[in-house]
Formats: structure tokens, C-alpha cells, sequence
């Protein structure tokens, strides 16, 4: 018997205003699994995350994590919006890595990982910065805990930005083109950094225009294109053999454009 997803999407529109930017978008993520979402930009990508863990509530459709509805709870055979705390707790089990970091820049290092651990006291202080420092020294900046964002390279405030969603021990991570800010030199340290996390069992969705990382990575591949996902499948036969002809345009202009 096949097991459930761990992420399932069923079914997501979403509207901003007259314009509606996703169209009837399945996607279904399995535990430990590296899924990219790949295709143009202004294809909804980025959207289709945010509904994901809630940040944007869909206007049709639901999401599940692990059999739970996102947003939703079950009572009396109906579903009802769920309340903050609830929305919370659902939502610490999906970290989201942005692409410009949202650090604090008030906060070191480790003030950023063990905020919100400590905020939601699921963690003591010493606990979450013992936690953190292990965090740290996995992604190589053992040595950059007591500085401020301020004083750290793009490459390290992305990275100390995935620590601090590990930290929350989340089911699964959600990459928003975590990469597309840095300048070149810094890609390839965040992307070791996912690459390690894929190797341990993670479960990622990762919006990105790294066709290296997915080709390397990724279990599947989600091509996106004005709202909708056109093409689905193994990500080996997806970016080798693309069945649609708008997923082959768009990846022959991807690697025009890196050649």
C-alpha cells in the first residue's frame, strides 16, 4: 500500500484581484523526497509555496501536511478555519528559507536561530543555543555565531536563514529561489548546504532556477507556466526528456543562458 504524501495540494487556486495567478495546482510531495518547482518567472511558483504553509490562504482548494489540513480544522464533518495557535504550530512544521533572508538585523547569528524556539518555548535558551551553535558548525559557521547580519556575506546570512528553519525541527523545508540574491561566487555554499540536508532525508520543495541542483538532487521536478503545473514526473525524465513543449522551450533557454 502506497503511503500518503507528506505534502499534498489539491486542487489551489488563487486570485489577486481579477488576476489569478494558480489554476487548479495538485502537487503531491512525499516524506523525504526533494521536489523543484521549476519555470518562468510569474508562473506562480513562489505563490504556490506561500500557500503551501499559509502564508497566502488559496482561495479554492486545501493543503495537508502528514493528513492534516493546513489552515483547517475538522469538526462535525465540516472543516473550520483554525485559530492563530493552531495555524502556528501547523505552520512550525515548514520551514521557509526566503530569498532575500529576513534576518533580524538587530540580532546575532544565533539571537536569529533561537528566536523563535525560545518565543514559543518549545526550547529553553541554553537548550536553542546549544541547538543552534550544532546548527551552525553543520553549515560551516561554527566561527560566525555572535555576529550580526550585517557582518556576514549573502552566502552566510542564507545559510544562518536555513539553520534558523531547522531549528523549529520542521517536517519539511520550503526553498523560495534561496540562491537567486546571492552573487555567483556564494551560490555553490548555500547549495552544498541543501545538497547535505537532501543526503539526511529532508523534505524540500524548492522553487529555483538551478538546473545543476535539480538534475543532481531532486527526486521530481514540477514544471510551472501561467498558473499551472504542465508537467510533472521523475526529475531525471523531466529535465533529459521533457514530454511538453513548452517545459523543452523553457529548459533549452534555461541552458542557453548558462552556456
Amino acid at each position: 500500500m502506497k503511503a500518503s504524501p507528506l505534502i499534498d495540494a489539491q486542487a489551489i487556486d488563487k486570485f489577486y484581484g481579477a488576476v489569478q495567478v494558480l489554476k487548479n495546482v495538485n502537487l503531491q510531495v512525499s516524506d523525504g523526497e526533494v521536489a523543484c518547482l521549476i519555470g518562468p518567472s510569474g508562473a506562480g511558483k513562489s505563490t504556490l509555496l506561500r500557500c503551501i504553509n499559509r502564508l497566502e490562504a488559496p482561495d479554492a482548494g486545501m493543503v495537508f501536511i502528514d493528513g492534516e489540513p493546513v489552515g483547517y480544522r475538522m469538526k462535525g464533518g465540516r472543516y473550520h478555519e483554525c485559530d492563530e495557535k493552531t495555524l502556528a504550530r501547523q505552520r512550525a512544521r515548514m520551514g521557509m528559507v526566503f530569498q532575500r533572508f529576513n534576518l533580524f538585523p538587530h540580532m546575532t547569528a544565533i539571537g536569529n536561530i533561537i528566536e523563535a524556539p525560545v518565543a514559543l518555548k518549545l526550547k529553553s535558551r541554553k537548550k536553542a543555543t546549544e541547538e543552534a551553535c550544532e546548527l551552525l558548525r553543520m553549515v560551516g559557521l561554527e566561527d560566525k555565531g555572535h555576529h550580526y547580519p550585517s557582518q556576514l556575506s549573502g552566502g552566510q546570512q542564507q545559510r544562518v536563514a536555513i539553520t534558523r528553519a531547522l531549528a523549529m525541527q520542521p517536517k519539511v523545508l520550503l526553498f523560495d529561489e534561496p540562491t537567486s540574491a546571492l552573487d555567483p561566487e556564494m551560490v555553490g555554499e548555500v547549495l552544498a548546504v541543501m545538497k547535505r540536508l537532501a543526503s539526511r532525508g529532508m523534505t524540500m520543495i524548492v522553487v529555483t532556477h538551478e538546473m545543476g541542483f535539480a538534475r543532481e538532487v531532486a527526486d521530481s521536478v514540477h514544471f510551472m507556466v501561467a498558473g499551472e503545473i504542465v508537467e510533472t514526473g521523475n526529475a531525471r525524465d523531466v529535465l533529459c526528456s521533457p514530454q511538453e513543449a513548452r517545459t523543452r522551450t523553457f529548459l533549452s533557454r534555461v541552458t542557453a543562458s548558462t552556456d
